[in-house]
């Protein structure tokens, strides 16, 4: 009962989106029938017409397309997923929950700091992980790699690698990864890997990235940990609002024995936005160092529009023609 405010001023709450909804504001009918329209932060004085209650309603907007459910560490599997109270615990559970639903956009919900390891589970259509629109999702990698299975987006949401060691990265394994728009790192941030670690058949996918967002330091791409030479066929890189500290096309490892990586279609690296530093590689024989050749006639492009750092090139200029 409002018998005691009435004729005081209250103010109406600020209520944040929601990756499924937009919150449009506030209504309330008056005794004559007229309906006023509020926003949060507005001031609503209590009627002072006899009432004992009032009937406020939230007004939402669905945002068409766009299916999902919610993941949080401290969710259940039992659950469905469908707002922050009902969350699922695992990506298995999302990604079963998601897959038979009907919307463009399918996206992951992530409420609170969700550390992971490991790989993500299979997938053929685009996967969108997102916050949940209160600023403070996180994405942790907490111990070993986080492998894609299928393509990924990232998008508003803060990435982390807090108990990861040296040498640990979120690594595509040739699944086209999309950086959206407000991704941002922590003060440990998370690493990126563009290849596959020793592909057994020799033959690594086809590398797809686009960085809309985040600041990312040196990103690794071609296959990795190799025991013997490996190929990859090639890569399309774009960054596009992302700041990219360098990209290295030297092939990691940790023993004497790990070897280096052909590519056998053109690697194309283009800046429209954003910054990159350095393109680097060591051209050399796969077969007894890790270092990078291109074969079949392929080449490096590096294709800089509106980057606000001029990227350098080190030791790949006779594989630059443009």
């Amino acid at each position: 009962s409002y018998t005691a405010y009435r004729g005081s001023f209250f103010t109406f709450p600020t209520i944040l989106n929601t990756p499924f909804k937009l919150f449009k504001g506030y209504t309330f009918t008056d005794a004559s029938g007229e309906t006023h329209t509020y926003a949060g932060g507005d001031r609503f004085m209590i009627p002072d017409d006899g009432k004992d209650f009032y009937i406020i309603k939230e007004v939402w907007e669905e945002i068409p397309d766009v299916v999902g459910v919610y993941l949080s560490a401290n969710g259940s599997d039992s659950a469905d997923g469908s707002n922050r109270n009902r969350a699922v615990r695992t990506f298995d559970r999302a990604y079963e929950l998601i897959k038979d639903m009907d919307g463009e956009k399918k996206m992951i919900v992530i409420n609170g700091t969700y550390p992971f390891t490991g790989k993500l589970p299979e997938n053929t259509e685009m996967i969108t992980i997102t916050g949940d629109g209160t600023g403070t999702s996180v994405l942790d990698l907490n111990d070993n790699y986080i492998v894609m299975c299928g393509p990924v987006t990232l998008e508003n949401i803060i990435l982390s690698e807090t108990n990861a060691g040296n040498g640990k990265y979120f690594a595509t394994y040739g699944n086209e990864l999309v950086i959206g728009e407000g991704v941002t790192q922590a003060e440990k941030p998370l690493a990126l890997r563009f290849g596959t670690m020793n592909p057994t058949d020799g033959l690594a996918k086809k590398e797809t990235a686009t960085l809309k967002s985040g600041t990312f330091g040196n990103i690794a791409l071609g296959a990795f940990y190799v025991t013997r030479a490996a190929e990859t066929a090639g890569a399309d890189i774009v960054i596009d609002g992302a700041d990219v500290a360098g990209i290295s096309l030297i092939p990691d490892g940790w023993l004497d024995t790990h070897r280096g990586n052909y590519f056998t279609e053109d690697v194309r690296i283009t800046v429209k936005s954003g910054s990159l530093g350095a393109v680097s590689g060591v051209l050399g024989d796969p077969t007894t160092s890790r270092s990078v050749a291109f074969t079949n006639g392929a080449k490096l492009f590096v294709l800089v529009n509106n980057s606000r750092v001029k990227t350098t090139l080190t030791d790949f200029s006779a594989y630059c023609p443009a």
